[in-house]
C-alpha cells in the first residue's frame, strides 16, 4: 500500500508531525498518541486501547484496569467510554487537541480558551450548579461538557469599561477543547438569557454527534441543555442555539446519519398570540392568510416542520405532549423533569421502541386496538409492504424479464402486468447480477419504449451492479442497510439468488444465515424484498414434451426456499418449451396474506423482449404424462360410497383397496372407515378363518370350516359320501 500524506498543509513542519507519514489514518493516530506519551496497551478487534488524552494524563494504562479510550486501527476514529468524558472524533481533531495544526493562530486561540475554561470549571462549585440540576443534568454530564461559571467582572467594550453580571459558561467543544463560548444567565433579563462571546458565529452544539449513534440515529434539540440531557440518557444528540437559528451549511454535518429526529419545543399557541390591539399591531402571518385575528402559533413546531422538509426522507419530527392547556410549552427538560416521563416512554415516542418489549398482548387487547390494515405494494397479496416475494423458474424462462417489469411498475406506480394495481410510486433498488450494465440499460429502455407509462419510473428506480454482497457472510446486513437507508428504498430486488450466496443454495445453514440477514433488514427498515431463483433441472422431462408443473416444491435447493416468502411466482414454459421458448405461464402460489390470483400466460415474440399479450391461463385438469397421479383426499362420504360398491368385503381387504384408491396408507384411511361404520348402514364382516395342517404342510379349507356343520342326520351325510365315492 502506498504511503500517503493524510493531512495536506504547507505550514506544517514534518519534524513536528512525523506521524503523518503513515499508510492509514488509524496508524497515524496511534503513532501520534505514542509520541504524546500515551502508549498503546493492546490491539483487539481492530481497535487500539490506551489512556484517554482528554480526561487522563499521559502514561501507561494501570495494571488490572481496563482502558476507556479506543482508536480504530484503520480509520483513526476514536471514542472514550468514560461517562464524564465521552469524547469521539478523528485524526484531525486529535491533532488539534495536541496543538498540531498549520494555523498557529488557531492553535493559540485554542490554548487561550483552554486556560480560561479551566478557571471557569473550577469556579462552578456544587451550590452554583443548581440551574443545571433543575434541568436534570448530573455532575458527570456537567463535567463531560465542561460547563463553567464566570463571576461578575468588568470588560472593555468600545473603549469603555462595562460591568458584566455573573453568568454560566457553555463551551462549544471540538476535540475536548473549547472552540467558542456561549454565556447563560438564567435569572436575568430573558432577552439576554443567552449571549455569544464577541466575534463568535452560531454553530451546532455537540456537533460531533451529528454522525449518529451505532444505528446512525441522531436527535436534534432546541438548545444546549436539552441536547446535554439527551446525551446523558444515552442518545447521540446535537443542539441548535434556537428554533429559528439554522444555517444551511449545518446540514452537511448530518451526511453520515441514517435518521435525524427533531425534538423541538412544543409551544402552546394560546401563549403565542401576536395581535397587540393596545399597540395597534396585528399578526402579519394570520392577516396574510385572510384571518381577522391571530389564532396563535407554535414557533418550535413550525421550525421543526421546515427542518424536516429541508433535510428530507431521513428526517422525523417528534411532538412532545402538553400535559394540559395551561402550560406554556413542553421541551425535553420539561418532559422528563416536570412531567416525570421515563426514558422508556420517550424511546417509544421517538423511536417506536415499546418499554415492555417482552409483554405479549392478549386477543382482547388486540381486539380493543386492532392492528393496521395490511398495505400491499402490489395488489392481491403479491407483494406486501415489508414483505417477501420469490420469483422462481427454469433457466431462460424469463425470470429477470418478469422482475424488470415488476421493478418498473413499482417505480412508476402503474399496474404490474397491466392487471395488478400498485399502491403508489415506489422507490425500488434493483441489485442486478444477471446482466451487464449496458445490457440492463438497453433492456429497461426497450421496455419503456414499449410501455410509455414506465417513463415515470426514471427517478424512483435505482440500479446497482457494483456492491459485492454475500448474504451468508459478515457485514452483509450493514451494507444492505446502508444501501436501503441512504437511498430511501422501499423495495429491494435481488436478481438472482445464487449470485448473493457464497455457499451452496441447497445448504440449509447458508440459507438460514442469508434469510436472517434479509429478515433483519426487513424488520429494521420496513423494506420489501424480491428475489429470483431457479427451479430444479430435469423434473422428468421427455424430449419435447412440456412437463412443467406449477409446484412450489420444484424450487431448487433447501425446503427453506418455499417457507420464507409471503408469496411465490412460478414461471414455467408455455406449451412445448423447445419449439416455443419465448412464452411462459406465471403461476401465483403459496400466498400467505390473501388468495392467490389466477395464472396468466405471458406472450412475446422472437424479436422483442416486451410482452405482446398477457392473458388468463388455466392449467389442464389432466396430469401430464410422466407425472405422479394426484391423490384424492378421502372423506367419510367417499369411504361410505366405496363400501357400497365393495360390500360385502372383510375390513382388512377394504382398507387396502381404499388405500390404493385414495393414494394413502391403510392407517390413514381407517378413521374414515370407522366413521362410515358408525352410520349404522354397515356391519363388520369376519375375516375368513384358515386351518393349517401340520401333516402335509399345506393350508386346507373345507366347506364345514367356513360354514359350519350341515343341519342333516349323520346317516344322510354318509350316504351322500358313499354315493360320491361310487359305492353301492
Amino acid at each position: 500500500m502506498a504511503r500517503l500524506t493524510l493531512v495536506a498543509s504547507a505550514n506544517v513542519n514534518k519534524l513536528v508531525a512525523p506521524h503523518r507519514a503513515s499508510a492509514t489514518e488509524g496508524e497515524a493516530a496511534i503513532r501520534l498518541l505514542e509520541q504524546q506519551g500515551f502508549p498503546i496497551k493492546r490491539v483487539a478487534q481492530h481497535e487500539a486501547q490506551a489512556r484517554c488524552p482528554f480526561h487522563e494524563g499521559p502514561g501507561q494504562v494501570e495494571p488490572r484496569k481496563s482502558a476507556k479510550f479506543y482508536v480504530n486501527i484503520d480509520t483513526g476514529l476514536y471514542y472514550c467510554q468514560h461517562a464524564s468524558c465521552g469524547e469521539r472524533g478523528n485524526l484531525r481533531l486529535l491533532e488539534k487537541f495536541f496543538g498540531i495544526d498549520g494555523d498557529d493562530g488557531y492553535v493559540a486561540s485554542f490554548q487561550s480558551r483552554e486556560d480560561q475554561l479551566r478557571l471557569f470549571e473550577a469556579l462552578l462549585t456544587v451550590p452554583l450548579r443548581k440551574p443545571f440540576y433543575d434541568h436534570g443534568l448530573t455532575d458527570q454530564t456537567i463535567e463531560r461538557f465542561r460547563l463553567g461559571y464566570q463571576p461578575q467582572h468588568t470588560e472593555m467594550v468600545d473603549d469603555r469599561e462595562v460591568t458584566i453580571s455573573a453568568r454560566y459558561v457553555i463551551p462549544y467543544l471540538e476535540g475536548r477543547r473549547p472552540k467558542l463560548f456561549r454565556y447563560y444567565q438564567p435569572y436575568g433579563d430573558p432577552k439576554w438569557k443567552y449571549t455569544w462571546e464577541a466575534g463568535a458565529e452560531a454553530c451546532l452544539f455537540n456537533a460531533q454527534d451529528a454522525v449518529g449513534d451505532g444505528d446512525g440515529i441522531v436527535l436534534c434539540a432546541e438548545g444546549e441543555g436539552k441536547a446535554m440531557l439527551l446525551v446523558q440518557l444515552g442518545y447521540a444528540a446535537v443542539g441548535v442555539p434556537g428554533a429559528g437559528q439554522w444555517r444551511d451549511e449545518w446540514q452537511a454535518g448530518f451526511t453520515h446519519a441514517r435518521q435525524i429526529i427533531f425534538v423541538y419545543d412544543n409551544d402552546n399557541p394560546f401563549f403565542h398570540n401576536y395581535d397587540k390591539p393596545e399597540e395597534g399591531r396585528v399578526c402579519r402571518k394570520c392577516a396574510g392568510r385572510g384571518l381577522d385575528r391571530c389564532t396563535g402559533h407554535n414557533p418550535g413546531q413550525d421550525a421543526a416542520v421546515v427542518r424536516v422538509e429541508q433535510v428530507g426522507w431521513r428526517a422525523k419530527n417528534v411532538v412532545l405532549p402538553l400535559p394540559n392547556d395551561r402550560v406554556r410549552k413542553t421541551d425535553i427538560n420539561d418532559y422528563f423533569v416536570r412531567d416525570g416521563h421515563t426514558n422508556a416512554e420517550f424511546a417509544e415516542l421517538a423511536l417506536n421502541k415499546r418499554p415492555n418489549e417482552y409483554k405479549v398482548a392478549s386477543l382482547a387487547d388486540i381486539t380493543a386496538s386492532p392492528p393496521e390494515e395490511a398495505v400491499f405494494l402490489v395488489d392481491q397479496g403479491i407483494l406486501p409492504r415489508a414483505g417477501r416475494l420469490l420469483i422462481a423458474g427454469k433457466p431462460k424462462a424469463g425470470k429477470s424479464l418478469l422482475v424488470n417489469n415488476l421493478a418498473l411498475s413499482l417505480a412508476a406506480g402503474i399496474p404490474f402486468l397491466g392487471r395488478f394495481p400498485v399502491d403508489h410510486p415506489t422507490r425500488v433498488l434493483l441489485l442486478d447480477r444477471e446482466l451487464s450494465k449496458w445490457s440492463l440499460f438497453k433492456r429497461l429502455h426497450e421496455l419503456i419504449e414499449y410501455r410509455p407509462g414506465y417513463r415515470a419510473a426514471m427517478d424512483n428506480l435505482l440500479v446497482d451492479h457494483d456492491h459485492l454482497i454475500r448474504l451468508d457472510q459478515k457485514n452483509a446486513f450493514e451494507v444492505l442497510q446502508a444501501l436501503v437507508e441512504q437511498n430511501g428504498a422501499e423495495v429491494v430486488v435481488l436478481d438472482t439468488a445464487y449470485k448473493f450466496l457464497a455457499g451452496d443454495v441447497e445448504s440449509s445453514s447458508a440459507l438460514m444465515k442469508a434469510f436472517e440477514v434479509l429478515d433483519k433488514l426487513i424488520h429494521t427498515t420496513d423494506v420489501a424484498v424480491v428475489m429470483t431463483h431457479h427451479l430444479r433441472k430435469g423434473m422428468g422431462a421427455r424430449g419435447k414434451e412440456n412437463t412443467d408443473i406449477a409446484d412450489p416444491d420444484a424450487v431448487a435447493g433447501s425446503f427453506l426456499w418455499t417457507g420464507w416468502p409471503n408469496a411465490t411466482v412460478l414461471l414455467n414454459f408455455l406449451d412445448r418449451s423447445v419449439e416455443n421458448p419465448f412464452n411462459a405461464v406465471a403461476t401465483f402460489t403459496a400466498f400467505r396474506d390473501s388468495a392467490a390470483p389466477d395464472p396468466v400466460a405471458l406472450y412475446r415474440g422472437r424479436e422483442s423482449i416486451a410482452y405482446t399479450a398477457i392473458t388468463d391461463h388455466s392449467h389442464s385438469d389432466e396430469p401430464a404424462r410422466g407425472s405422479r397421479p394426484v391423490a384424492i383426499r378421502p372423506t367419510t362420504e367417499a369411504v361410505a360410497n366405496l363400501l357400497l360398491e365393495l360390500c360385502p368385503t372383510p375390513e382388512e381387504d377394504f382398507l387396502y383397496i381404499a388405500a390404493a384408491r385414495f393414494g394413502i396408507s391403510p392407517q390413514v384411511v381407517k378413521p374414515y372407515y370407522l366413521d362410515a361404520l358408525s352410520s349404522g348402514a354397515f356391519a363388520k364382516s369376519r375375516t375368513k378363518p384358515h386351518i393349517v395342517s401340520f401333516v402335509d404342510q399345506e393350508v386346507t379349507e373345507s366347506w364345514e370350516s367356513e360354514h359350519g356343520l350341515p343341519e342333516r342326520p349323520l346317516d344322510d351325510m354318509l350316504f351322500d359320501a358313499a354315493a360320491l365315492n361310487g359305492t353301492p
